[in-house]
């Protein structure tokens, strides 16, 4: 997709803010129209990627690296990692390891790991049932009546989360280690970065 122009650009911003919350832009008189419906369908259809595997991701195209790690797929040369028992035995004990404490595990395979920082609770929750392989997320709260979600690279204003979607058999083990990286770096700094 082409940068938009100055008159688009308002209307873009507009309509992703009215899109996340329709109600509320009914509610202030505000709905999406429907030059604002088209602007977003062609954001949202800019690109579309299917990964073997894992399926549809809409993003800005593939990567040269996750193009050649599809073609290596297809041609049988790597496997996908997949969520199964064995994978998730292998993240909950580099978890307990790496980051301490007793982590619950919830129905849906997700592991909640607690950890206390001054007045600061820290959060993590790793999913590894869904679309992703492996995807997590760490909340910050405070007794002081602060909250915030936010994961790494959300707290360094790149993502909302993070995610490993296109894993490798090859690789589980960096990955299992780049995770349990990214949460133990975060709850050591996180705290001493916020009030």
């Amino acid at each position: 997709m082409l940068a938009l122009p100055d008159d688009r650009r308002r209307m873009f911003a507009l309509a992703r803010v009215k899109h996340s919350n329709p109600e509320a832009a009914d509610l202030c008189g505000e709905p999406i129209t429907g030059a604002e419906r088209e602007l977003l369908q062609s954001y949202y259809s800019r690109s579309v990627t299917e990964y073997p595997g894992i399926g549809t991701v809409r993003s800005g195209g593939p990567s040269k690296r996750e193009q050649e790690i599809s073609e290596a797929i297809r041609r049988k040369e790597l496997s996908v990692q997949h969520s199964n028992k064995v994978f998730r035995a292998s993240v909950l004990a580099r978890v307990k390891e790496v980051l301490g404490g007793t982590p619950e595990i919830d129905q849906f395979e997700t592991i909640k790991h607690v950890a206390q920082a001054d007045d600061w609770k820290i959060t993590t929750s790793i999913a590894l049932k869904g679309k992703f392989p492996m995807r997590y997320t760490q909340y910050l709260t405070s007794k002081r009546g602060l909250s915030q979600e936010t994961s790494f690279h959300r707290w360094m204003g790149i993502m909302g989360d993070t995610f490993w979607d296109l894993m490798t058999t090859d690789v589980t083990g960096e990955a299992i280690e780049q995770l349990v990286s990214l949460c133990a770096r975060f709850i050591s700094e996180g705290p001493r970065l916020l009030p």
